[in-house]
């Protein structure tokens, strides 16, 4: 007697989700807001208006990929030895 209902009880938890897992799906394959790939560029015309980047990530990886040369260096001056070169 156990068995109909838990197998109802799945089916209808299954289809339940299905849009949830839909929508997943499309975000991940869409990545609308540029956050879960690396992009050569995040700014570009082509882009939905309506679709707004994450300000925060967004400047924060710019800051990233165009400062941490500068930041090495600047280790390298202040602590007298490369990143690379430290012993573990």
């Amino acid at each position: 007697m156990q068995q109909p209902f838990l197998r109802k009880f799945i089916l209808r938890t299954l289809f339940l989700l299905t849009p949830f897992f839909l929508y997943v799906v499309l975000y991940v394959v869409c990545d609308p807001f540029k956050v879960l790939r690396s992009y050569a560029s995040f700014y570009d015309n082509d882009a939905p208006a309506w679709v707004n980047l994450n300000a925060d990530y967004v400047s924060t990886i710019i800051y990233y990929l165009c400062f941490s040369a500068v930041a090495l260096r600047l280790m390298h001056r202040v602590y007298g030895t490369h990143l690379s070169s430290q012993q573990k």
